[in-house]
């Protein structure tokens, strides 16, 4: 959960960077591109390769998996900030320029608080994902439960190597749910809101199930 969390803050400024200037809204084209081919770059190496990468710099550790995930945040989460700017509204980007307001005052209050929600929800869903990618990089040796797992298989444990993937599944998922419910908050109108206690007990509706509700 730390190398997830730490790398998606370490990620997340740079991100913010190329994802704002890989808008064409914001660096016109076809310069925006250069921002956007970086990212897709990044994207298309996944973070198994880029910690890899990285060990010369810090050898198989949590560092190195903390820059791999990182790395793999300014690609993906840049992507999404690009896309979520690309739909912002004209009106108060408008209002904002007839004030005389300079370049960067105009994206800043004019098309970035109008994100600002959708920003913060993209990121708690990217952090979803990089627990996820940091147990994986744990199989590698970069530390945590991953590696926990990976010890006991080779020491043939497999009860203790069960109990660890269970304890991965209950980490994942509870980030999951906690992820969920905060972007159902900041985005109501993607999300139907439901509480956990709902949810089960809706599994013993069977209209639901037979779809009459």
């Amino acid at each position: 959960i730390v190398i997830g969390f730490v790398g998606t803050v370490i990620g997340f400024p740079l991100a913010l960077f190329f994802g704002v200037l890989g808008s064409e809204r914001v660096v016109p084209f076809p310069f925006n591109f250069l921002f956007r081919g970086i990212m897709s770059t990044i994207r298309s190496i996944p973070a198994l390769v880029w910690i890899l990468i990285y060990v010369p710099l810090a050898s198989i550790g949590p560092v190195s998996a903390v820059l791999a995930i990182a790395t793999d945040t300014v690609g993906n989460l840049g992507r999404l900030f690009t896309d979520e700017l690309e739909e912002v509204e004209d009106g108060p980007i408008e209002a904002i320029d007839s004030t005389g307001a300079s370049k960067p005052q105009s994206v800043f209050f004019g098309m970035l608080s109008q994100v600002s929600n959708s920003f913060v929800a993209w990121t708690l869903y990217i952090l979803e994902i990089n627990v996820r990618i940091a147990i994986s990089l744990g199989v590698l040796g970069a530390g945590g439960i991953g590696r926990y797992i990976q010890l006991q298989i080779n020491s043939f444990r497999f009860g203790r190597a069960s109990a660890g993937i269970l304890l991965v599944v209950v980490i994942v998922i509870s980030v999951e749910m906690v992820s969920s419910r905060l972007r159902a908050r900041l985005r109501p109108s993607e999300h139907e809101s439901e509480g956990l206690l709902d949810a089960i007990r809706n599994l013993a509706d069977t209209d639901r199930w037979i779809g009459n509700s």
